[in-house]
């Protein structure tokens, strides 16, 4: 037998760069090559997916082991060097060009250019010839390839410049892995820090946080210091990768959780890694403590330099240790490792200033000028070592943030985890639900909501990972409204059939709770939609909600014939219902959705419907809840003969209460004020071709129309019930500005009436005190014959606006003439028309002559010959002739309305 001798056949191919097979001379006439036969460089291909993309690809079967020589189609002209000779390697070329080409396709390409051109001409302008399975939907996803401004792929090769990987920057010299100096650590880090804070901004975790080279072997790097920082580095960044992927409550535009293949230090454990840089940084804790300044010695420049230099390198070591330390400690099951998190949190905002203050001592970026996908940085960071490693997703241009701006980022990060520390504290899933919904408000990032979203329900889907969740819904519904199917002293507590349709009811329940919080862990934006959504769940919920009332109220009256169980389980499901109309209807106002003419019914939905029923439903609760604390225990053989004595209620629903009417109020007087605006001309509706009122109103309120209490209230119900012309007499427009004033000044009332008084409690007060006055000034004839439309500034509150009467002095003067012209074009006196062709001729002479110049609210007119100003003079004189009081004041150089006319 022959001995076998193998040679490798290697095929150079611009697309998978160089791979090469191991061939058996003596297997030859063999149609099969093992795994093992195959090998990619210097590493041994072990399974399928080591295999270069275009000959994955070729390959048939996903789990097969050995691949035909069909299977793998090669190119002969791609073939350099097989065997011994040139002789022998195009013999083999040409026996595997034989045995591939068997199976390779014929293709006879036909030339349809000016076919396309032609048939496409016809088409005319808006209409598209597409097929089923490419609509409107797909072309608007779609990348149009070869076009820089959609394929980023085009920028790729844009740069004369090499780039290197860290071993060929190693080889060269570029890049140093051993005998850093301070400066350079300090610049490493603060700039790893950048880049992972631009990647949890939503950016590309290869085009930020891995053009560090570093991070691509720290094995090879020498430095002891610099190897643990990128361990420790990679540790947390897959830690949070990990913890956001878990938590689902993220889209496209917030995360991009792709690894790339990236080896995250998985063979270094934690407490490894942990021990690892907690070794370096005791000794430059102890070399910091060696050159501090001590009493009476005289330091030089250097000797401080030095240790200032050592202390900033100490700090920033212990903070990376105490930020990775602190996620850990969030990830610990039970909410057991809190308490430590707390106290690793508090440790880093102590040494955060300390970090700002050194940021100065790291190297910088040289200056050179930056492009679309390359930067200046420092040595160890190359921005284009990635560039072909691009998300699923449209192009961004990745912008690093600076490195004391992520340094903030991270100081409020810090703050946000300190806060959600307590969540376990609150009590009840509706105080929770309500730290939920003020959290999300102050747009925390996603690295925040993952991990709130996580501590409350952790992967066992156990609440704070101890409790279940019906359990948890128990105790909530016992506080919000006490049903007797849940109170011990009821008579129905034990009954078997009782707690089995209360159990399964909950059991359902459980599900559509738990997305309530899971909305508040999206982005705002994307929340409007989820509350959209949940409407179905919940309409459905409620159904069977009032079914498990009915037969629970049933198996009660025939005990406790004085007590209901009706719209008990009802009244809790539809509270949440209520919440979240009110929320996507709210959410409208925050993302700047509804236009002002607009106002009028989104404030009467508010107003009339959904917080209405919100003050109602809380009603009922509390009463229940009054109830249930005066029931007699029937649980109770014997009954005792003492009265009880009135005790001050535990459970009380009055703070709830008290909110929801003080909203409603509020949301009163702006429906009034805009009715009122709209009466006397302030507030028009644009008139649009293709939309009307009835049109806008459907669509803004559509996803109502799945829920069955409260039932939607549609357009031709919206008109009858608003319509004004159902009072005798006909309200005027002092009267409702009037009775939105008492809305306002209802609201700050029942406002100031509660207590603690959050923040946000106190910023309503003050606009409710704005709006009451400023409508208290039109009662009073303010401003009655200005036209100007009000402005509802929402810089205090996104959604409660403070309404403004613009000061017409302030508008550019041909605005204050055209005010003026409407104003007279109302008047059909003789006056009133010569008045208004003297403002018409002015306008025309102030508007295409030179500028305005604005001087305290003088206009100044230069370059104008000496015969226009005394036209201009006497313009001005005749109309204030014919004007009493005077309108226009000024001479021809300069001249002004008086605010009160504007």
């Amino acid at each position: 037998m022959k001995k076998q001798r193998k040679v490798k056949l290697r095929v150079l191919n611009k697309i998978t760069a160089d791979w090469s097979l191991n061939y058996t001379k003596g297997q030859k006439h063999s149609p099969f090559l093992r795994l093992g036969d195959i090998a990619y460089g210097s590493k041994r291909i072990i399974d399928r997916e080591s295999l270069p993309p275009l000959i994955r690809r070729q390959c048939c079967g996903a789990s097969k082991s050995c691949f035909s020589l069909k299977d793998i189609k090669l190119d002969p002209t791609n073939i350099y060097k097989f065997g011994d000779s040139q002789e022998s390697s195009l013999n083999m070329a040409s026996e595997i060009t034989e045995q591939v080409s068997v199976d390779q396709p014929k293709y006879n390409w036909v030339d349809i250019t000016q076919e396309f051109f032609s048939a496409s001409s016809q088409l005319q302008l808006g209409e598209l010839v597409h097929t089923n399975m490419f609509g409107l939907f797909e072309a608007m996803s779609a990348i149009e390839m070869m076009d820089p401004k959609m394929d980023a792929g085009m920028l790729c090769n844009q740069i004369k410049r090499k780039v290197l990987t860290l071993e060929q920057s190693v080889e060269e010299g570029s890049v140093k892995i051993s005998k850093l100096d301070h400066c350079e650590l300090i610049g490493i880090m603060d700039s790893s820090l950048a880049c992972l804070v631009t990647w949890i901004e939503g950016h590309s975790l290869a085009q930020t946080v891995f053009t560090n080279l570093y991070l691509h072997n720290p094995y090879i790097i020498e430095d002891r210091c610099l190897k643990c920082f990128c361990i420790v580095m990679l540790k947390t960044v897959d830690l949070i990768r990990e913890r956001i992927n878990r938590a689902g409550t993220v889209e496209e535009e917030d995360f991009q959780p792709m690894s790339y293949g990236f080896r995250m230090a998985g063979d270094v454990s934690d407490s490894r890694a942990l021990g690892m840089i907690k070794e370096v940084e005791e000794e430059f804790g102890k070399i910091s403590k060696n050159t501090r300044p001590k009493a009476g010695q005289d330091r030089t420049v250097l000797q401080e330099t030095q240790h200032q230099l050592v202390t900033a390198v100490h700090i920033r070591l212990k903070f990376f240790r105490l930020f990775y330390s602190a996620l850990l400690s969030f990830v610990k099951e039970k909410c057991e490792g809190l308490q430590m998190a707390q106290k690793q949190l508090s440790q880093i905002v102590e040494i955060l200033p300390a970090i700002i203050s050194t940021i100065s001592f790291g190297v910088q970026e040289e200056s050179s000028q930056a492009s679309k996908n390359d930067y200046p940085t420092i040595p160890g960071f190359e921005p284009l070592i990635n560039q072909r490693l691009l998300p699923p997703t449209f192009p961004r241009y990745t912008i690093i943030k600076g490195r004391l701006e992520s340094v903030n980022y991270i100081k409020i990060l810090v703050q946000k985890l300190q806060s959600i520390t307590v969540v376990p504290e609150l009590g009840s899933l509706h105080t929770i639900l309500e730290f939920f919904m003020e959290f999300s408000r102050s747009s925390p990032c996603v690295l925040s909501r993952s991990l709130l979203q996580l501590m409350l329900i952790p992967p066992n889907r156990r609440v704070f990972g101890s409790q279940s969740v019906v359990d948890s819904l128990k105790d909530t519904i016992r506080n919000f409204i006490s049903p007797p199917g849940l109170s011990p002293k009821s008579s129905i507590y034990n009954h078997a059939q009782a707690k089995e349709y209360i159990d399964a009811l909950l059991t359902r329940a459980a599900r559509p709770i738990c997305t309530l919080f899971q909305i508040t862990g999206h982005n705002r934006a994307r929340q409007r939609d989820k509350w959209a959504h949940i409407l179905d769940d919940l309409s459905n919920l409620q159904e069977e909600a009032d079914k498990v009332d009915a037969y629970l109220h049933t198996l009660l009256v025939q005990t406790e014939r004085n007590r209901s169980h009706l719209a008990c389980f009802g009244t809790w499901v539809l509270y949440h219902t209520l919440n979240a109309m009110i929320n996507y209807t709210l959410s409208g106002f925050e993302l700047e959705l509804y236009a002002t003419f607009e106002y009028h019914y989104v404030y009467w939905y508010l107003y009339e419907l959904l917080y209405a029923w919100m003050v109602s439903t809380l009603h009922r609760a509390d009463s229940f809840l009054l109830d249930a604390e005066n029931a007699p225990d029937m649980s109770q053989k014997g009954r005792s003969s003492k009265k009880s004595k009135k005790k001050k209620r535990a459970k009380t629903l009055a703070r709830e209460l008290t909110i929801a009417q003080a909203y409603q109020q509020m949301f009163g007087g702006y429906y009034k004020a805009v009715v009122a605006f709209q009466l006397c001309g302030k507030l028009k509706e644009p008139k649009f071709k293709f939309d009307n009122e009835e049109v806008r109103y459907s669509h803004r309120f559509a996803p109502f129309s799945t829920v069955l209490t409260p039932p939607m209230v549609h357009y031709a119900q919206y008109k009858e019930m608003s319509d004004l012309g159902r009072y005798d007499p006909l309200p005027t427009t002092q009267e409702m500005f009037g009775a939105a004033c008492k809305c306002f000044c209802q609201a700050k009332e029942l406002l100031d009436s509660i207590t603690p008084q959050t923040e946000e409690i106190q910023t309503i007060i003050k606009i409710a005190k704005t709006n009451f006055v400023v409508m208290k000034l039109v009662v009073g004839g303010h401003k009655e014959d200005s036209l100007d439309p009000p402005e509802f500034d929402f810089t205090q509150h996104n959604i409660f606006p403070i309404i403004k009467l613009i000061q017409a002095s302030s508008l550019p003067l041909w605005e204050q003439l055209n005010a003026l012209l409407y104003r007279f074009a109302r008047n059909k006196s003789c006056t009133a028309i010569i008045c208004s062709k003297l403002l018409y001729i002015l306008w025309d002479c102030l508007y295409n002559e030179a500028g305005p110049v604005l001087r305290n609210h003088t206009y100044a007119y230069h370059n104008r010959s000496q015969t226009d100003r005394d036209q201009t003079s006497r313009w001005i004189q005749l109309l204030n002739t014919l004007s009493t009081p005077s309108l226009v004041t000024g001479t021809g150089k300069t001249l002004k309305i008086k605010s009160q006319y504007c």
